[in-house]
């Protein structure tokens, strides 16, 4: 990441992502700890909510890394959205059995 000045504000360039934002953001914590991330930050580093931080303290700056998956597959979890699994599969398969349909196929083939 590069830093440069420009008067009061300083700038930063991350050469990993190509984004650039203002340092200066700031957020106030809440009695309970929490903050928020300024939304600029959370779009040019693409914090969704459900997005893992981790927190450490680096010579006395608090740092927070996203949390890498610990398999492939973890990624994948909720990239698509909802559905109702009960009805595709209902749509798939077609109508639930019935003696009626039973008696139906064995006429149609000579049974």
């Amino acid at each position: 990441m590069y830093v440069r000045a420009l008067g009061s504000a300083a700038l930063a360039f991350d050469s990993l992502s190509r984004n650039s934002y203002n340092l200066s953001m700031k957020s106030i914590v809440s009695e309970k700890g929490q903050v928020t991330i300024p939304k600029a930050l959370r779009v040019s580093l693409a914090i969704s909510p459900g997005t893992e931080l981790d927190f450490t303290e680096e010579n006395g700056m608090l740092i927070a890394r996203r949390v890498v998956p610990s398999d492939r597959f973890s990624s994948l979890v909720g990239i698509l959205p909802s559905t109702d699994v009960d009805g595709l599969l209902a749509d798939l398969r077609g109508p639930a059995w019935t003696s009626e349909l039973d008696e139906r196929h064995s006429f149609d083939h000579g049974g």
